[in-house]
């Protein structure tokens, strides 16, 4: 199962635009606006699941994710965690530059 958790850190409610991407800057394959209160750890299990954006069971490789605050004074920083269910080994995906669309975004 793949989460993706965004934390708000500028303690003010915002709206983040998640997207999830084809590799190498390719095609948009869906999006979803989460409300975020104010220094909230908000987390999105199965993230590419009913109960994220829906995409489907996949399996997927090399999907690009990118966050984005579209509406509110709020400020986020996400991370991407999986929890292997046959080795029980969780693995957090550290952050690195930004991917599709430009500016404003945290690619992982």
């Amino acid at each position: 199962r793949s989460n993706l958790i965004l934390v708000e850190t500028a303690g003010r409610d915002c709206t983040a635009r998640v997207a999830l991407w084809a590799p190498n800057g390719g095609q948009l394959l869906a999006e979803k606006t989460f409300a975020v209160r104010a220094n909230e750890y908000f987390q999105i299990n199965d993230v590419f699941g009913d109960q994220g954006l829906g995409l489907g069971d996949g399996p997927f490789r090399d999907v690009e994710t990118t966050v984005e605050v579209v509406s509110g004074g709020g400020s986020i920083v996400s991370v991407a965690t999986v929890n292997d269910n046959i080795s029980r080994n969780p693995v957090v995906f550290v952050l690195r530059d930004p991917g599709p669309p430009d500016g404003g975004s945290i690619g992982f």
